[in-house]
């Protein structure tokens, strides 16, 4: 086979592959991302599509962190609806958390997860002498002494609540009156359970039923009051996620149920904390999240931009600067002239002079076709700026010098010639 018949061959298995791999269908993401423009089943496109109709006030996403949005103290009548699968502000954030909700305004926590200073706030208060900072710092996997409000019952970790997300089927129950009940779902959404809670100011809203123990319940959904406001906890965000509201079952009613138990406010949407937008798993992210990878990529880009300017352009020798040759056109003219003075032939001369002055005319003073009469003397006149008489002289003086004209004539006229072109 020739070269040529190899690199066919070649070039039509790549086709191939390449037909294969576009004819293989998309696999399933079962990510949960809970995304509020994502068609996955874990994300949320759906609740947040169907929740301005659901609650009949505006929905508006927000991208920056709470501690940049709640430093606008002046904010209320508003609700803030956190869908994410952890929540862990630091002390900063928590404080203006916080203080958002104390005046007035609603915090709606649906997450599987939530942890530090915002949940040592929603807890009982720490009346024992222990070890000051053991709250703040604790995790989800300690159930025994819950320093965290959610806890995974059967993990124990974070880590695992993605991996938990399945389709089996799963019961919701409602405690308030007017949509008490059960609510069945096609996928699994209890994965947490909410512990903790100071009971003093805790409404149970909702539960589910123990994993391991069909007789216990495992709390599912409170409210808090805190200052002139209240936080709704959720620890089934897998509830309102597209698998849940479009597949059978009971989940639009549920959401719509979650829905009515916030206030009649306009909604902020928080779109920071979501996990695949804030911990992208790219290389240019992790190399922007690093401090001398950053430094190194940005000195990479300024080496860029000082090549682009300095030598990107394309470089060649420098081309000579050719003078234009002289006018010789002088020199000519006055070695013709010479010639004439020398062999006495003042009429040649004369011509010579009229042929000059002609041309001047033309290119100097812009008269199309020049001649010695009165109309071309009065139209010269105006256009060199110079009186009438004197263009009549100057043209009669170029007309008699056409018979017979003597080296004392020759002199005069061109005397005049050059007085009567001085202002062009």
């Amino acid at each position: 086979m020739s070269v040529r018949g190899y690199l066919l061959l070649v070039g039509v298995m790549i086709l191939a592959l390449i037909a294969v791999e576009m004819a293989r269908p998309k696999p399933l993401d079962l990510r949960v991302r809970l995304e509020r423009e994502g068609d996955a089943p874990f994300d949320a496109e759906v609740f947040y599509e169907s929740l301005p109709a659901w609650l009949g006030q505006p929905v508006e996403p927000v991208a920056v962190p709470a501690f940049e949005l709640f430093a606008d103290t002046t904010l209320r009548g508003r609700t803030y609806l956190v869908l994410a699968q952890s929540v862990a502000p630091d002390a900063a954030e928590a404080e203006r958390v916080l203080d958002f909700v104390a005046r007035g305004n609603t915090l709606a926590l649906l997450t599987h997860g939530l942890s530090g200073p915002l949940a040592d706030a929603l807890m009982v208060p720490d009346t024992t002498e222990a070890e000051e900072g053991v709250l703040a710092d604790g995790d989800l996997g300690v159930y025994e002494e819950p320093e965290a409000i959610m806890v995974d019952p059967v993990f124990g970790g974070v880590e695992a609540f993605g991996a938990r997300a399945e389709f089996n089927p799963d019961t919701l129950t409602l405690v308030p009156p007017g949509v008490a009940g059960d609510y069945a779902f096609p996928i699994d959404v209890q994965l947490a359970e909410i512990v903790g809670l100071d009971p003093a100011r805790t409404e149970v809203l909702g539960h589910a039923v123990w994993p391991w123990e069909e007789t216990e319940r495992m709390v599912t959904l409170v409210r808090v009051r805190h200052g002139r406001g209240e936080v709704l906890i959720s620890s089934t965000p897998l509830a309102v996620s597209n698998a849940a509201l479009t597949g059978a079952g009971d989940g639009p009613a549920y959401a719509a149920a979650l829905v009515a138990s916030l206030p009649d406010q306009p909604v902020l949407w928080d779109d920071y904390l979501k996990p695949y937008q804030e911990h992208a798993a790219t290389p240019l992210r992790y190399v922007l999240q690093t401090p001398a990878l950053r430094g190194a990529y940005v000195v990479l880009l300024l080496a860029g931009v000082l090549y682009l300017a300095f030598r990107g352009r394309r470089w060649q020798r420098a081309v000579p600067v050719v003078a234009p040759p002289p006018n010789a056109q002088r020199e000519f003219a006055r070695t013709v002239g010479r010639l004439r003075f020398v062999h006495r032939d003042d009429r040649a001369l004369a011509r010579r002079m009229e042929r000059v002055v002609l041309d001047r005319l033309r290119t100097e003073l812009r008269i199309t076709e020049p001649a010695l009469d009165d109309d071309t003397a009065r139209l010269a006149a105006a256009r060199a700026g110079v009186p009438e008489d004197e263009a009549q002289q100057l043209f009669g003086a170029l007309r008699r010098a056409r018979q017979r004209p003597d080296a004392h004539d020759l002199v005069r006229l061109d005397a005049r010639v050059a007085r009567f072109f001085r202002h062009v």
